[in-house]
């Protein structure tokens, strides 16, 4: 066989090779991704979560080696979840999300010698969407209602001028609302449809670094 063809032949048998090493690395390492990011998941009609102190990982749901609790409606026709919220203060919150999650906090704002698995809570997040600018808008007052003096930046202003933004779609999307509750953050992020008469969402998120007593 000449030279030429052998150089050829091997070389398509080294690219072939290198291309299967690349593909089964790309599979490994899905595979550990996806491993790093167990979460724990409940079904449920009814959630009740304290936050009145920085939560353990067990106080919040989040079984050992798991990286964080799903909360999701049990009945899938309800779409929401009827959670009570207790936060600093007397602060007490009744929302209707349809997601809430709990979690450790990422990267190297954890604290140190811990990882996803085993540091405790740090972040809550309550996911809402609605079916009209309308209900968005009356989301946001009940809120701020509900938040009373410790409604931060979630004035009748924002409110006003948020609803005017969801109702026509602008960009940017409309700025956060953000509050100081003992030692929490909230921030309040809501958006516009992604398309023509698209659903607005709403993320209510709490961050916290104060860590457990226990």
């Amino acid at each position: 066989m000449p030279t030429r063809q052998i150089r050829a032949r091997r070389s398509r048998w080294a690219a072939s090779a290198l291309l299967l090493i690349i593909l089964l690395g790309a599979c490994m390492n899905d595979d550990d991704r996806s491993g790093d990011y167990a979460f724990d998941v409940v079904r449920t009609d009814r959630h009740e979560l304290d936050l009145r102190t920085p939560p353990t990982r067990e106080a919040v749901g989040i079984s050992e080696d798991s990286t964080g609790v799903s909360v999701a409606a049990d009945d899938e026709a309800s779409r929401v979840i009827h959670a009570h919220v207790l936060l600093p203060d007397g602060v007490e919150l009744d929302l209707e999300p349809y997601r809430l999650v709990v979690e450790p906090r990422a990267g190297s704002a954890r604290p140190q010698g811990l990882t996803t698995r085993t540091a405790p809570p740090a972040r809550a997040n309550l996911m809402f969407t609605f079916e009209t600018v309308d209900e968005a808008s009356a989301f946001l007052s009940e809120l701020a209602a509900q938040l009373g003096e410790h409604r931060g930046t979630l004035t009748d202003d924002y409110i006003e001028r948020t609803s005017q933004i969801l109702a026509t779609g602008e960009r940017p999307h409309p700025l956060i609302a953000s509050a100081e509750i003992g030692y929490l953050t909230l921030s309040v992020r809501p958006r516009a449809g992604s398309s023509a008469g698209g659903r607005s969402t709403a993320h209510i998120t709490f961050n916290w670094s104060a860590m457990p007593d226990d």
